[in-house]
């Protein structure tokens, strides 16, 4: 590990970086100028915030970091990384989802000595039919409110890999607009209006990544699925998402996380990832360019002192989410 961090310096002591057009590239969508970029060193991450939208449910970050691999095993490790050993990062169980044939969920377990899980299931026993305070249609709210009286662990385990199980089958075969509006909360929320109002504040990413995302939205099922427990703000939220790719002409390649079903704690999220390979010396490495976007469901965040508030708790989520991920591309 000592040898590897030295190397790096001298990388950085002699400034043989080839970063070739992958800073020009970042630079024309991205928030980063192109001084910032190239100046980036191993193990730092830049940061930018987003402007705070007319959509004032969306908040967005970005940042731009260097990693000592090649682009294949970075990849590699964002299409699908286990994060469930860096308990800090508050995912309790992950997997992958099969597109064909159903969806397996057995892994879904809720332990309600984890107050996380404990406050989920007491939200699920708050539901009402036509009313919860989880993300839920109202014909999900209703068949929640059936079991009350049997709320048992199990029961929860297999009511809520019923309503998973619908959402994904609903997700692959009319993408956003097949699944069903959150019309069991306070609010109605279509998730497909949700990221189109995201996009349309962001014309840069938005065109960037304007092939990644007809994809998403007229072939869902050429995505890699995948579902998650985590803890979000002192609840535990079952998550379902899809991460697509796409390769460009320069070498890079593009990558859109989509977290399109949450139980509660945001409407959606999604994440862009542009990957490029770079070379120092005789060693490959990756220059990363990463955004993240989110409608926030906790509040009507209307004053922009509390959006501005979420913004940095974002940037500094997202900041130990990366130096996780780097700790564990060194591992492997």
């Amino acid at each position: 590990m000592k040898l590897f961090v030295f190397v790096w310096i001298c990388f950085l002591s002699f400034g043989i970086f080839i970063f070739g057009g992958a800073t020009e590239e970042i630079e024309s969508f991205s928030s980063f100028e192109l001084t910032q970029i190239k100046a980036v060193k191993p193990g730092e991450i830049l940061t930018a915030k987003g402007g705070l939208m007319d959509f004032e449910r969306g908040i967005s970050s970005e940042t731009c970091f260097l990693v000592a691999h090649p682009l294949e095993k970075v990849l590699d490790r964002v299409t699908f990384w286990d994060q469930t050993p860096y308990s800090d990062l508050g995912i309790y169980i992950q997997g992958k989802i099969v597109a064909e044939g159903s969806p397996d969920f057995s892994k879904l377990s809720f332990i309600p000595s984890l107050r996380p899980v404990s406050k989920f299931i007491d939200k699920t026993g708050d539901t009402r039919p036509q009313e919860s305070p989880l993300h839920l249609s109202i014909a999900e709210a209703t068949q929640v409110a059936a079991k009350q009286g049997t709320l048992s662990v199990t029961t929860a385990n297999q009511l809520w890999s019923s309503i998973l199980n619908r959402r994904f089958l609903a997700y692959q075969t009319g993408g956003l607009k097949g699944l069903p509006a959150y019309n069991a909360c306070k609010i109605s929320v279509q998730v497909g209006a949700e990221v189109d109002a995201i996009l349309a504040e962001q014309p840069g990413v938005s065109k960037q990544f304007q092939e990644l995302f007809q994809k998403l939205k007229e072939r869902p099922n050429e995505g890699e699925h995948y579902w998650q427990m985590q803890n979000v703000d002192g609840t535990a939220v079952l998550v379902l998402g899809t991460i697509y790719k796409n390769k460009l002409s320069n070498g890079g390649v593009q990558v859109v996380d989509l977290q399109w079903y949450v139980t509660s704690g945001y409407y959606v999220a999604f994440t862009c990832y542009e990957l490029h390979p770079l070379e120092v010396g005789k060693t490959a490495a990756t220059l990363v360019w990463r955004g993240d976007y989110t409608s926030i469901s906790m509040k009507q965040l209307r004053k922009g002192v509390e959006r501005m508030f979420s913004v940095n708790v974002m940037i500094q989520e997202v900041k130990k989410s990366i130096r996780f991920f780097l700790e564990d591309l060194g591992k492997r």
